[in-house]
């Protein structure tokens, strides 16, 4: 201001720093182009910081990201704004922290429930707090939901009514449109741990018989010998134990096509 007295300085509204936030998370490149070379009048780089360091993450609905993901929706077609909202619970560090801004202590705290819009079509995703009025107003509509089997999410189902009984059901209806259903889908890679931990401990019941893991084990004794067939395959994925059951990568291995393929190939 100094320098150029004859400048005037812009005030940005909230709204204004959205859009650029948006824009710039797009392409960082492009947005310098715009401002430094097209001399479009965007806030800088140094304003959209400053607005960062007080946006808002309280527990609860998280207001500010849900306006920046209906501006990022404007140029969005109607089907690439059908979202899945997923949630999970993640584990903190249980540790005092201090909030020098508002003066606050926080914690300490062993869990937190994380929500998040997913997009079903296009590739984005986006931490919110679940309110289906909010994303509702957002222009995005909410079609299905995914969680994970844990005690607490196993609760929250059978309070809905889903299952795979013939008296229960794969979805709800919408909270605010009885005429439109949210579908429930289980966390896939929480499922695959879960479907690997069950069949190396009791086996799977298939047509009155039951397929335990003894298959696999022949497969080992027949890749501990010159030929080799099961590349992938090592005692370490049927001895599971502890962490390692939290594993999906050694779950994947255990159910792949390759394996497959290999007891398919000595049977």
């Amino acid at each position: 201001m100094l320098l150029n007295p004859t400048v005037q300085k812009m005030r940005w509204s909230a709204d204004d720093i959205a859009v650029a936030i948006s824009l710039r998370s797009v392409s960082p490149k492009a947005y310098r182009y715009l401002k430094n070379v097209l001399k479009i009048p965007l806030p800088g780089l140094s304003t959209l910081r400053k607005w960062a360091s007080t946006f808002c993450v309280d527990e609860g609905i998280l207001t500010d990201v849900l306006k920046i993901i209906k501006y990022k929706g404007r140029d969005m077609s109607d089907i690439n704004k059908l979202i899945v909202v997923s949630f999970d619970e993640i584990h903190l560090s249980n540790a005092i922290a201090i909030d020098r801004r508002r003066e606050q202590v926080i914690g300490p705290h062993k869990k937190c429930q994380m929500i998040f819009a997913r997009g079903l079509f296009k590739k984005w995703k986006q931490p919110i707090f679940y309110d289906q009025d909010v994303t509702k107003d957002s222009d995005y509509r909410v079609i299905a939901v995914t969680c994970d089997l844990g005690p607490s999410n196993q609760k929250l189902l059978k309070a809905l009514g889903i299952g795979v009984q013939e008296h229960e059901k794969c979805y709800f209806q919408h909270p605010s449109n009885d005429a439109l259903k949210v579908f429930v889908f289980a966390d896939s890679p929480h499922l695959i741990k879960l479907a690997r931990n069950h069949y190396i401990d009791q086996g799977f019941n298939y047509n009155g018989e039951c397929i335990k893991k003894s298959c696999l084990e022949k497969l080992l004794a027949i890749n501990s010998k010159n030929f080799k067939i099961a590349h992938r395959l090592t005692q370490s994925h049927l001895d599971v134990a502890k962490s390692d059951r939290q594993k999906v990568k050694t779950a994947t291995q255990l159910f792949s096509n390759t394996n497959a393929a290999a007891i398919e190939c000595v049977v």
